[in-house]
Parts: structure tokens; C-alpha cells; sequence
């Protein structure tokens, strides 16, 4: 609205200012108060701690909602690999028939299982920097910067864990003699 300054005096006023209270001197900001009914303090110091805190507290979901997709994305592979156990023991009886070692078969199949787990670590970082994307910029108007502790933790961490559960599923078809692993097939 423009005009001159008149035209609003017949009209009721609010005016807003600011200043910085110590901590020690807290005790003024109740005197004020007491002393003008009037006027309104609010404590932005405590304002900005509560803010603080629920973006802890939401941090620590995100990273909670991640551990539980991580832990639920390792029972997914590894029902996979039990899925596919019965061609992995036909395989594995194939090339131990064939003269291959057991050190060799558990090489290849660490190695499987690994760049699957790197793969899905990889894809669960992908996804869980675009949910903190969203949430910084569309929900809490906050910058977004993801740094590299993500990935590194997803990929490091899905390699890991497919790793040693790929391991678990077949250690039992690896150590079978290999005349009783042909013989179920």
C-alpha cells in the first residue's frame, strides 16, 4: 500500500523489534513482560534448539527407514539366491565333477554375490540421496549435500552383507562330496 503516513494514524499499530538478551539476564524478558502486558517476547535462542532438535530427530528416522530398506533389500537377495539354490548346486556339482576346486568355486561365488550386493548398495544409495534431495529442498527448505558417506556406506555395506549371505546360502552345496551333490540332482 502506498500513501502518506496520515492516512494510517487513526488505525491501530504493531511495531516489531528485536534485541540480544544474555543468558545470565533471562529474569528481564519476565519483568518486561510484567511490567508492559502489551508486548509479546519470544525466546529465539529455544525457537531455533526445538528446530535443531526435530531435524535430529528426523535425521535419525532417515537413517533408520535406510538401515531397515538395506536390511530388508539383504532378506530379498538372499531369498533370491535360495530361489535359485537348485541351479546353483547343479552348477557347482557340474564344475566340481569337472575338476574344479573348492577354493575356486567359493572365489567365483564370493565374487557373484559381492558385485550384486555392490550393485544393490549402489542403488539403495541412489535412492536414499533422492529421498534427503526431497526432503531438504521440498520439505524443510533446507540445502541438500549428500557427501559421499552414503554411497560409500551402501555400496560397502551391500557388498558386505550379500557378500557373507550369498556365502551362508551355498556354503552347504560347496562342501557336499561331489558324487551325493550329483546324485540330488
Amino acid at each position: 500500500m502506498i500513501g502518506k503516513p496520515s492516512m494510517l494514524e487513526r488505525y491501530p499499530a504493531t511495531f516489531i523489534t528485536s534485541f540480544y538478551l544474555p543468558d545470565d539476564r533471562a529474569q528481564f524478558a519476565g519483568d518486561l513482560v510484567r511490567r508492559f502486558p502489551g508486548i509479546t517476547v519470544f525466546d529465539v535462542g529455544a525457537l531455533i534448539e526445538q528446530v535443531r532438535s526435530i531435524i535430529r530427530e528426523v535425521s535419525t528416522a532417515v537413517q533408520y527407514v535406510f538401515a531397515f530398506t538395506l536390511f530388508a533389500g539383504l532378506v530379498v537377495l538372499y531369498a533370491a539366491v535360495q530361489a535359485s539354490a537348485r541351479e546353483r548346486m547343479r552348477e557347482i556339482a557340474i564344475l566340481r565333477s569337472l575338476g574344479a576346486k573348492r577354493r575356486r568355486i567359493w572365489g567365483t561365488q564370493l565374487t557373484e554375490f559381492v558385485i550384486l550386493g555392490a550393485m544393490a548398495g549402489l542403488v539403495a544409495a541412489v535412492f536414499a540421496s533422492f529421498v534427503g534431495f526431497f526432503l531438504s529442498k521440498d520439505v524443510f527448505e533446507l540445502p541438500f549435500d549428500p557427501g559421499p558417506a552414503v554411497f560409500i556406506y551402501g555400496i560397502v555395506g551391500g557388498a558386505a552383507g550379500v557378500g557373507a549371505a550369498g556365502l551362508l546360502a551355498v556354503q552347504r552345496v560347496v562342501r557336499r562330496p561331489v558324487l551325493q551333490s550329483l546324485q540330488r540332482l
